[in-house]
């Protein structure tokens, strides 16, 4: 019996479909093709935008005060911040660890150097300079950003180092054919400056004195 439902009614006793386009062809019939409307009208021109598109909508006023208060808040709190990460990087630096033979690990503040004794082999100035112009890297001179008299916070200190001569101190006699002599060297420092257009502030790299030291040359 179940054999017959499977040959008369097809695979689990259901009958065979078969689509429109494939029963006609299996009847040898001609398919026919049809047209289907969408319901979408022609395009008629171009595609134009909305009229209100072309006028721009006119932003309302902000208030002063809320701004410069919000980006005092946040001022404020990277400088928190800052002083926080300072302090424990302070903390750490005079801090070293000690183990013990239980394997326990204390931490031990390490102890104060003694004043470095001697002389040294080439007189220096130290200075801290607010520099107004610098030559960067490219060796063009650029207006570097420093108005303290504005804002403290628009000023930029940098450390600098310059030879007070070139004669080097405190050496013994050198071997024949040696002579001695005090070099000036630089160090990058990143600043914001002004672009040469005078209208946008950039950030460049800036050659400034950093140290003296004492070379030996064969002459």
């Amino acid at each position: 019996m179940s054999a017959f439902y499977y040959i008369v009614y097809g695979f689990e006793g259901y009958p065979a479909r078969k689509a429109s386009y494939q029963q006609a062809a299996t009847e040898g019939t001609q398919l026919l093709n049809f047209k289907y409307n969408n319901d979408i009208p022609p395009v008629t021109g171009e595609y134009q935008p909305q009229s209100y598109y072309d006028v721009t909508p006119q932003a309302a006023q902000y208030n002063n005060n809320i701004w410069k208060r919000r980006v005092q808040n946040s001022y404020d709190r990277l400088k928190r911040s800052l002083r926080r990460r300072r302090s424990h990087q302070a903390e750490l630096g005079n801090v070293e660890s000690v183990s013990y033979a239980n394997g326990t690990v204390a931490l031990v503040r390490r102890k104060r150097q003694s004043t470095i004794t001697g002389e040294t082999l080439c007189q220096a100035r130290s200075q801290f300079i607010v520099p107004k112009a610098a030559l960067n890297n490219k060796g063009n001179w650029m207006y570097v950003v420093n108005m303290p008299e504005v804002d403290s916070r628009y000023t930029q200190l940098v450390k600098t180092e310059s030879c007070v001569s070139q004669t080097c101190s405190g050496l013994c006699s050198l071997p024949q054919g040696y002579s001695s002599r005090c070099e000036q060297k630089y160090v990058q420092k990143r600043l914001v400056a002004l672009e040469g257009s005078g209208d946008q502030l950039y950030t460049d790299v800036f050659w400034f004195p950093s140290c003296c030291v004492c070379t030996l040359s064969n002459s």
